[in-house]
């Protein structure tokens, strides 16, 4: 089976599919090929049509455990963990100094330990999740005067709700019954990586990143502005000016102060930043329009109806097809 392993290997990594994901693929392209087969006698237990159906037999578990193991031998442990749902990675300043907020995308509530979660899909963080707990690394609130504390708390509701808030229409966009556009869904996606990459830049506190880190955060302003004109009209502007963008989406139903954006820096000079020129706005400055832009973004995202309601949850069992749980414990 090695041969046939390696074939069906090469296929994989042509298509860019990470090493986790490739037992269950590998023994899918074995199956569809017939360099397997399942039989019962003189009678075949699976094609290719009920491959799905046959997740939980025993023979089925027992053929994936021998698939994943020649991928373990192939390419270790590290390689074959599953790297989940990237986070939402936002930042918060604590007196003065910038400190990584990572969010998760959704909420999990364990079902039955090993074997079965909720996955909700929600708009905004839950009372249930414990916002100190997004701080990393850790910190120590409690010894924070009560006024700062508050206002640490604030921040990390205000930067979660909003990532979320994005995150909530990326994922249930192409949901919406009627006006879908393929031009959106891309669009709130940009919004979401450039404003993560800007994060991670004030997080770094390496000066040098700064101005690339303006020029983004003009882009994420730029993608979520077009993402409600390209909604609304069928098109977007090939302009880059955010007042200009503004008060055409403005006339679209997007409510947000034009003054805010009053002392933002024009686009020649963020142009000139992006590569390293001029003198660009130190960190609290653009931690500032970090905020604002946030403000901006959920404004737009505001505009865009999701395609269901905020709230819903999906029960997800853990790979039904291994002879594992999620605790590495052998089924029965």
């Amino acid at each position: 089976m090695d041969y046939w392993l390696s074939k069906a290997d090469d296929i994989l990594s042509e298509r860019g599919m990470g090493t986790s994901r490739r037992p269950l693929a590998a023994l899918h392209i074995l199956v569809k090929t017939k360099a397997v087969e399942f039989l019962a006698g003189q009678e075949a237990l699976m094609d290719i049509e009920s491959f799905t159906q046959s997740f939980q037999q025993p023979w089925f578990r027992a053929a994936y455990d021998a698939v994943e193991y020649w991928y373990f031998e192939q390419y270790g442990e590290l390689a074959m963990t599953a790297p989940g749902n990237e986070a939402l990675t936002g930042t918060v300043m604590i007196r003065g100094i910038p400190y990584p907020a990572s969010f998760p995308a959704n909420r999990n509530l364990v079902e039955t330990v090993g074997e079965t979660s909720w996955v909700y899909f929600e708009e905004h963080l839950s009372e249930d999740e414990e916002l100190e707990s997004f701080i990393s690394p850790k910190v120590d609130l409690q010894r924070l005067d009560p006024a700062t504390r508050t206002e640490v708390f604030d921040q990390i509701k205000f930067v979660g709700d909003a990532l979320r808030y994005i995150e909530f229409r990326r994922v249930t966009y192409e949901f919406r019954t009627t006006d879908t556009n393929p031009e959106v869904q891309p669009l709130i996606q940009t919004t979401l990586t450039l404003l993560n990459k800007v994060a991670i830049a004030m997080n770094s506190e390496r000066t040098n990143v700064l101005g690339p880190a303006w020029s983004e955060l003009q882009l994420a302003n730029e993608s979520a502005l077009k993402a409600v004109i390209q909604q609304e009209t069928g098109t977007q502007p090939h302009i880059h000016s955010l007042p200009r963008l503004l008060a055409q989406a403005t006339e679209l139903g997007v409510s947000f102060e034009t003054d805010e954006l009053v002392e933002w820096p024009p686009y020649r000079l963020l142009s000139s930043w992006r590569y390293g020129q001029g003198n660009p706005p130190g960190l609290k400055r653009l931690y500032n329009a970090y905020n604002m832009s946030l403000r901006l973004i959920s404004a737009c995202m505001a505009c865009l109806d999701p395609g269901v309601d905020s709230g819903f949850a999906v029960l997800v069992q853990y790979s039904p097809w291994s002879a594992k749980d999620a605790t590495g414990t052998y089924r029965t």
